[in-house]
């Protein structure tokens, strides 16, 4: 669906427009590091915790990083999803991925309820099935369709 190619775009758009932008790449796909460098451009102004829990890398980073956004691949699990959670709480633009192919959908993870029914999320973007990085809906904090 081209999940990971928006982050990673997030991520350089962000960067470029002078954001400090944390990615949190657990999985080693966003940035693809090998051989310590990078293989994806994410841009200048970005800084990149790989190959480690999101509870550590979002704990850390807004501690010692200052990141105006954190980017991240998949909420997995109910810690993936209290990190973002206090990340937001304490000011932090959370980018997030989590699979999902409608707002049903989403609303039946259990380790997601808390997370939605906290305020912090502005926008949920679901992403088209049929065509790689297309956007199909956006909704906005309470689910209201804006696209």
């Amino acid at each position: 669906k081209g999940k990971t190619t928006m982050l990673r775009d997030l991520g350089r758009l962000m960067s470029a427009k002078r954001y400090n932008v944390l990615i949190v790449d657990e999985r080693n796909e966003i940035c693809a590091f090998k051989g310590g460098k990078p293989q994806f451009d994410t841009g200048e102004n970005c800084d990149v915790i790989t190959l480690g829990s999101k509870e550590f890398a979002f704990s850390y980073g807004v501690r010692t990083m200052s990141p105006d956004i954190i980017i991240t691949d998949e909420l997995m699990n109910e810690s993936d999803a209290e990190a973002a959670m206090l990340a937001a709480a304490a000011g932090v633009k959370v980018v997030a991925s989590v699979h999902a192919d409608s707002i049903e959908e989403l609303k039946s993870k259990s380790y997601l309820k808390k997370l939605l029914s906290s305020g912090l999320i502005e926008r949920y973007v679901f992403l088209s099935s049929e065509k790689i990085g297309q956007i199909k809906n956006v909704y906005d904090g309470a689910f209201g369709r804006l696209l």
